[in-house]
């Protein structure tokens, strides 16, 4: 699953944060995951990790929240009209 942001700096604050986390050291360990931005320039995606929301916090229902997502990253292009 991948999140799907309208800025790149929220997406590489998730990436720092996730590097803090797992205590990755940039030698054997660079990072979580490459942030992908659409082709349309819009949109930013990134891989969610297992351990860590984008966002924290629950919601009035006492529900996690959480950043849109899609499923396959092949959901965050638009099919190719031949």
């Amino acid at each position: 699953m991948y999140y799907v942001c309208e800025t790149k700096a929220e997406l590489e604050a998730y990436h720092q944060k996730i590097i803090d986390g797992e205590g990755y050291d940039g030698v054997i360990v660079q990072g979580w995951a490459s942030i992908i931005e659409h082709q349309d320039g819009d949109k930013w995606a990134m891989l969610k990790h297992p351990s860590y929301p984008l966002i924290e916090g629950v919601d009035d229902d006492g529900e996690p929240l959480d950043a849109p997502t899609v499923e396959d990253i092949s959901d965050f292009y638009p099919p190719i009209e031949l």
